[in-house]
Formats: structure tokens, C-alpha cells, sequence
């Protein structure tokens, strides 16, 4: 559990807003992952408030905000693998 330490905290990978000041690798590679996914999930997701974006804009958030929201080996994997990704998100939503 320890790699996921942080991962409940709203952080940016540049280290601003992240409880103990860290940044980077510094970061413990599961919140790095944990961070990516859960913006995924809430950008994908329709709010009370709002219906969530589409897949390709979601794809372009993560590209615009990879090195300063998410770990930018972690946003170029999912962004290598976007189209299985929404696919698989997409069979879970049906089933």
C-alpha cells in the first residue's frame, strides 16, 4: 500500500498540491496511476451537472496536460492504447 500513499489527494504531477510537496517520480507510482485513471473516469462520466466529454476530448485533455497533471510515460501509454481503453470501458458500461 505504500505506492499508493497520496493517491486520495487532489495533486498535480509538478508537485503543486500534493500534501508532502512531492513531485514527479518523487510521487509513488501507484497515486501516479490512480491520478490519470480517476481523471479519466470523471471527465468520461456524466455529472448532475454537466454530461462528460467525449473520448477524443478526453484523449486531448490528457495530451495537453501530460508533465503537469499526469506522469508523462503514464499519459503516452494510455494515450498508445486510447482506442482498447474506451473500447473496454465501454463493454463494462453495457454489461
Amino acid at each position: 500500500l505504500e505506492n499508493l500513499k497520496g493517491a486520495d489527494k487532489l495533486k498535480l504531477y509538478t508537485g503543486k498540491g500534493y500534501p508532502d510537496g512531492l513531485a514527479g517520480d518523487q510521487i509513488p507510482l501507484g497515486a501516479r496511476i490512480i491520478a490519470l485513471a480517476d481523471s479519466i473516469d470523471a471527465m468520461l462520466s456524466d455529472r448532475p451537472y454537466r454530461r462528460g466529454m467525449s473520448s477524443e476530448e478526453c484523449r486531448k485533455q490528457m495530451e495537453q496536460n501530460k508533465g503537469i497533471m499526469y506522469d508523462q510515460a503514464i499519459a503516452d501509454l494510455v494515450i498508445a492504447n486510447w482506442d482498447e481503453i474506451v473500447k473496454k470501458r465501454m463493454e463494462i458500461e453495457i454489461n
